[in-house]
């Protein structure tokens, strides 16, 4: 009875929407939303996807911001617009949510073919033709474009000469190597990339006038119909200074530019490298800013030298605005250059405050303190401090963990530049190179039993080989575990769990790490981009290698350093992500694997260097740390909230993300993932990793909803397990459980997760 009434409720209230937020009401007599645009091709095979793609974008906008076929983006501008006070939060909430009514025109659809024919032409198919017809259904209209494609026309011949003036005098030989070539079909794209191609090239061999508009493809096609001969001819009316090379005239620099202040009002002035200053007050040493600086006087100007100078000021955090103005003089063939620089606010805090909890009943705040400096030395130099603690407590049962807390410090320093190391650096990095140092403490609670002190730091090196490929080296990475319990708890923590005893002793971890990731995606608004993290970590290799040549003896088994065992491994780990964009949805995928071998002086990894899955940036239908490894079922709390931890992780994701209205976007997701260890561990059965793996995946599905207001994400999902690998494997799939009438059902199944930013 309570389900059919549940129904009832569910189906009135999308009737009640339906009738009243159809849109119908807003539309006068003849009137017709444009509710949807499409092509049909004849001989579509000539097309690429790249070709339909362009197409689709030149058709007429169509009414967005429907939902269930119910128009709440009109509803929403309906009432707004008649809204006599038109500002506040809500009137600009409620706005962020409206959507222009788009209304059937038949010059609109007219103007829509013209645009498919002009498009065809640039592709090539001179001869096609377009038609359309238009369908009505109840206050909908639908407009159907029918292309019928012609044979394409082929570039045969391509010369970059000229009967005025030959282009080869001003083009080097690498410039000179076109992008197109005989049998291309013919793109108007790519004959516009070809010569911004060529204007690029030019600008970097100090034509500073030079641009595209001064070169001119002329195409002849008399000789056969469905090929072109192309030439490239700079045009008769191109200035004389469009063909002389300038160099660099005098630099000045304005560091603590106002817009209110004029330039003659500045205080000091300084000349250090043949760069003239003019400030007030510098927020940085002149020296460090001239490192940022790529400018010299009486050098040929090039493009990508002024394109780093403005990358490299800009990533010092220290300035709101980087403007560089030039002033040619045409009678010395010399440019001068202004850099102004207006500074930004430097220091900031940021508090933030959240709340955790996991699978044994864990419920605690967790508070972060947070200061930055972007220039503590004022050579831009960044200091991040951050204060951090959290307490968990279990409530409802009794366990060997009654409270749990965390409390730590982390500080971290970003030095804007990069030492000779071993006589190495990296050269001509397109963004600024990095030096860091971090080094944190953090002690961890776990009441009565348990207690442990972690000091970890580490010096590195952080640049970019081009945009998208960035690395990082970090030569030295120390950290230090610490567990100080007392003789009698460590016997005891020993002989009830002897994995985790291997796991949590004190220990030196003394390596190196290296990461390489490649991201296209910050360059790609739609189609298909790709990113990839790839992170090796090596610990006490050096140091197992060094015992052995000089013949140590070894203490209780392992070799140590001051007393001290130390950790040797070697961890590899590859995350890799897909995305496909088109229009306003993403479908976005992940592929995390990691391996991480603990060898030699080791038995196990460490607690803080543990492969570990579930949570909200994982799988998210588990709690964190809350599955695995492989089909290992805890059987009391400890081994639950500490031993779940492997050496060997799969995880993968995919996720559909769309638009809902304004700034509020839906997703549907699928996660799968577990761990494993890569021996056979007696006090947890089921861990190792086996040829029957994919049966031991958690796997989950749900839904989730995202404010994007670009700066910030703010995300909420709900998801359920479908797979749980800790059952018997005949029980696993439990798709055929799922209630979500059932309050026990969303009790033990259905888990919330609140987030900042996007999984992946």
């Amino acid at each position: 009875m309570k389900k059919n009434k549940f129904f009832a409720l569910i189906g009135l209230f999308v009737l009640l929407c339906f009738f009243g937020c159809s849109g119908k009401k807003f539309l006068a007599e003849g009137e017709y939303y444009l509710q949807k645009t499409s092509i049909e091709y004849d001989n579509e095979n000539r097309l690429t996807k790249a070709n339909k793609g362009a197409l689709k974008k030149k058709l007429p906008n169509v009414q967005r911001g429907n939902v269930l076929g119910m128009k709440w983006g009109v509803f929403v501008y309906e009432r707004q617009k008649n809204k006599k006070k038109k500002k506040g939060f809500f009137y600009r909430f409620f706005k962020s949510f409206s959507s222009t009514p788009v209304l059937y025109q038949s010059r609109n659809a007219d103007f829509g073919k013209s645009l498919l024919e002009n498009g065809l032409k640039q592709m090539g198919f001179f001869s096609s033709q377009v038609t359309y017809i238009v369908k009505y259904r109840k206050y909908r209209a639908h407009i159907i474009y029918y292309v019928k494609l012609g044979l394409p026309t082929f570039l045969d011949s391509i010369n970059y000469t000229t009967h005025v003036r030959t282009i080869d005098d001003m083009l080097p030989t690498k410039a000179r190597k076109k992008n197109l070539k005989k049998g291309d079909r013919y793109s108007l794209k790519q004959l516009k990339e070809e010569r911004d191609r060529i204007e690029e090239k030019m600008k970097n061999l100090g034509y500073y006038f030079f641009n595209d508009n001064d070169l001119l493809f002329l195409a002849d096609s008399t000789q056969n119909r469905h090929k072109i001969d192309l030439s490239l001819r700079l045009k008769q009316t191109t200035p004389k200074q469009d063909t002389l090379v300038y160099k660099i005239g005098r630099i000045s620099v304005f560091p603590d530019h106002r817009s209110s202040a004029p330039q003659e009002t500045y205080a000091h002035t300084a000349e250090r490298d043949g760069i003239r200053y003019s400030y007030n007050r510098s927020l940085i040493r002149l020296k460090a800013l001239g490192k940022a600086i790529f400018f010299r006087s009486d050098s040929i100007f090039q493009r990508k030298v002024y394109q780093q100078t403005v990358r490299y000021l800009s990533g010092l955090g220290i300035y709101n605005f980087v403007n560089v103005q030039f002033h040619p003089n045409d009678s010395s063939k010399h440019i001068d250059t202004n850099i102004f620089l207006t500074p930004s606010r430097v220091s900031s805090f940021r508090t933030e405050l959240g709340a955790s909890t996991n699978s044994d009943g864990y419920t605690g705040p967790e508070l972060t303190l947070g200061y930055n400096h972007q220039n503590i030395f004022r050579g831009a130099e960044s200091l991040n401090v951050k204060l951090q603690g959290g307490v968990l407590k279990q409530l409802g049962s009794s366990s060997d963990f009654d409270l749990i807390y965390w409390v730590g410090i982390n500080a971290g320093i970003r030095i804007p530049r990069i030492p000779r190391f071993m006589g190495w650096r990296p050269r001509n990095s397109p963004l600024i190179p990095y030096t860091t140092v971090n080094a944190s403490f953090m002690r961890y609670d776990f009441r009565p039993l348990l207690r442990i002190n972690y000091i970890n730091s580490d010096y590195g090196f952080q640049w970019h080989v081009n945009e998208r490929f960035r690395k990082r080296l970090s030569p030295i990475v120390l950290s230090y575990q610490q567990t100080p319990q007392d003789q009698e708890s460590l016997d005891s923590l020993q002989g009830k769990y002897p994995i985790l005893a291997q796991t949590f002793r004190n220990q030196f971890i003394l390596g190196t790490s290296f990461n390489v990731t490649y991201n296209s995606t910050l360059s790609s608004t739609e189609g298909i981009s790709l990113y990839n993290s790839f992170q090796a970590d090596f610990s006490g290799n050096f140091l197992f290698l060094m015992n052995k040549l000089f013949q140590r003896k070894k203490s209780e088994g392992s070799f140590q350093i001051l007393g001290v065992d130390f950790s040797q491994y070697i961890k590899f780990t590859n995350d890799f992500r897909l995305y496909y964009r088109q229009d306003s949805w993403t479908w976005a995928n992940r592929l995390l694997v990691g391996v991480g071998i603990p060898w030699g002086n080791s038995k196990a990894l460490p607690f803080t260097q543990q492969y570990f899955i579930g949570g909200p940036n994982d799988v998210r239908a588990f709690l964190t740390r809350s599955v695995g490894p492989g089909s290992y079922l805890p059987a009391d709390s400890v081994q639950s909230f500490l031993g779940q931890g492997g050496d060997i992780k799969l995880e993968a994701n995919t996720e559909f993300r769309f638009p809902i209205a304004g700034f509020l976007k839906g997703a549907v997701f699928l996660d799968a993932g577990n761990i494993w260890l890569k021996k056979e561990d007696p006090d947890r059965p089921g861990g190792r990793l086996n040829n029957n793996f994919y049966k031991e995946l958690a796997i989950g599905t749900g839904l989730g909803i995202r404010a994007d207001f670009r700066v910030l994400v703010i995300r909420a999902d709900w998801s359920f397990p479908v797979h749980k690998p800790y059952l018997p494997e005949s029980q696993r799939w439990v798709i055929k459980d799922i209630s979500f009438l059932s309050k026990k059902w969303r009790k033990n199944n259905l888990v919330f997760s609140f987030s900042i930013g996007y999984p992946f």
